[in-house]
């Protein structure tokens, strides 16, 4: 354990400055994230709206997180990282509040466009940012820590929003406004750290055209990357239909308050930060296909046992375990996926990769909803199970010889 602890401190320390300012960024960001995960859909509901509009109003969000995706990934090679991550900082924070204070129907579906958006620049900019700023032998540690980061700090978002609107002590409308602004504000603060990256980029000057055809150009030459959109979009289906929801299942299906869903929903953020950093460890022993693979099948159970639970805490704890082993195959995945092309294409596969999950999690998140609605609470996570089965069949059979073949330099990548 010692030696653990060590390695751990080692490795903390040499992923380098602008890693670690990165981090502290996306810590700020996400606590306005989680916040936003466990209020917004629940404020909507609060000022009158239905669940079928919540649908489409996460529909909105990931559709303009996903068809956004691919120009966001143009524009950040010709700005930079650095300038892409605050620009996605700034869309989150200014579409929180304008929900907050404009809760219209329009105005509504303009802070989901805006709020995607941001999204779809912090997707994008982060994986060949953590790739190209990281000493190759650290990367898959810096993955697993900007997740873990990720979760953690969605985790107290999560935790304290709940808690806040339960005990301001106004009324219950102004408790959201006072909650959400605050996380807003809070999202912004990451753009602090955002300044300290020095970044020497050489930014793209091609045209528009020609960088559509170079993204084109990612999935025609790499034969595994049409293989493997397609897994990453049928899993982006699947949790569409549950995640974005789940927060409406508690409270409607389980009688769940709103610190009650807060507590959940940070503690399998919590669970799943703790799991993300064991990956590093899991992955030299499994390899990255069997880890993928076999997490994703253990997680199928516990979305059995939500769905066919009828106790508040019985189903919290099937939800931590569910969350814990399916995202801690994000990190893995992520760093598969960069290495699989080289240099000049991680933005765009970046790109193509949230472009592919939100525009299937767009459409599934309105089926969601409308089952939830109009059919039952429960069936959206039966046709989950046998998605993320499906998936990881294939993911297994298409990608367990390609183990040794993803090791790519930075200027050619390996025909796979």
């Amino acid at each position: 354990m010692t030696q653990l602890l060590h390695n751990f401190s080692c490795d903390v320390r040499g992923v380098g400055r602008n890693i670690h300012l990165y981090l502290t960024a996306s810590f700020f960001a996400y606590l306005g994230m989680g916040a936003g995960n466990v209020l917004i859909n629940l404020y909507l509901m609060n000022m009158g709206f239905n669940e079928d509009f919540v649908g489409i109003f996460l529909s909105v969000k990931l559709i303009s997180t996903g068809v956004l995706a691919i120009p966001s990934g143009i524009i950040t090679k010709k700005m930079g990282y650095k300038w892409s991550l605050k620009l996605a900082l700034l869309l989150v924070g200014a579409g929180i509040l304008l929900l907050t204070y404009f809760p219209i129907t329009e105005i509504v579906l303009l802070s989901a466009l805006l709020w995607g958006l941001g999204l779809s620049f912090f997707a994008v900019s982060a994986p060949p940012f953590l790739q190209e700023n990281c000493p190759p032998r650290l990367r898959q540690q810096a993955f697993s820590y900007n997740f873990s980061v990720m979760m953690i700090s969605m985790m107290f978002g999560n935790l304290f929003s709940g808690l806040m609107v339960e005990n301001l002590g106004y009324t219950i409308d102004i408790n959201y406004r006072i909650t959400l602004t605050f996380f807003a504000v809070i999202t912004l603060l990451g753009l602090i750290p955002l300044t300290f990256i020095k970044e020497n980029l050489i930014l793209e000057k091609t045209k528009f055209s020609r960088q559509i055809e170079d993204i084109k150009r990612v999935v025609v030459d790499n034969k595994s990357i049409g293989k493997l959109l397609l897994c990453h979009g049928m899993i982006g289906f699947g949790a569409g239909l549950i995640v974005p929801l789940f927060n409406v299942f508690l409270q409607e299906s389980a009688g769940a308050s709103e610190g009650q869903i807060g507590t959940i929903l940070a503690l399998s953020q919590t669970s799943t930060a703790v799991a993300g950093l064991l990956t590093p460890w899991i992955v030299p022993k499994l390899g990255k296909i069997k880890t993928v693979t076999y997490l994703r099948m253990a997680s199928i159970p516990f979305l059995i046992l939500i769905a066919s639970g009828n106790s508040l805490y019985f189903v919290g704890l099937a939800f931590i375990f569910r969350g814990s082993l399916m995202n801690m195959t994000h990190p893995v995945e992520l760093e598969f996926s960069m290495q699989l092309v080289n240099k000049e294409q991680r933005p765009s596969l970046s790109a193509l990769l949230k472009t592919v999950e939100s525009s299937t999690r767009a459409f599934s998140v309105v089926l969601g909803g409308f089952l939830m609605s109009n059919v039952s609470y429960t069936i959206s996570y039966y046709l989950t199970c046998s998605l993320y089965l499906i998936t990881a069949v294939l993911f297994y059979y298409w990608f367990k010889n390609k183990e040794g073949l993803q090791k790519v330099v930075d200027n050619k990548s390996v025909n796979v």
